[in-house]
């Protein structure tokens, strides 16, 4: 599978590092990061991978961000949810 060249992933594991692609970003630099990073490119879109166990306060913090950055295509993606067995 090919990464789609208008998107742009960022991801926040358990320990709260967050990740701008496979860049460690700090979250009072996200915003500046990502007009840089959609600068000129109005199909961009930004998609959220967080871990389960980040406070949902952080995610919260996170698509704030996002949205003050002026990305107006944002989704996060997750896991599927598991199979009960038969």
């Amino acid at each position: 599978e090919h990464p789609d060249p208008n998107e742009i992933v960022l991801s926040m594991n358990a320990s709260g590092e967050l990740f701008l692609g496979s860049d460690r970003v700090e979250i009072d630099s996200l915003i500046p990061r990502l007009q840089q990073e959609t600068k000129g490119r109005a199909q961009t879109s930004v998609v959220f991978r967080g871990d389960e166990a980040i406070p949902y306060r952080m995610v919260v913090e996170v698509i704030d961000r996002v949205r003050r950055a002026g990305v107006a295509r944002f989704r996060m993606a997750h896991a599927p949810l598991a199979t009960p067995a038969p």
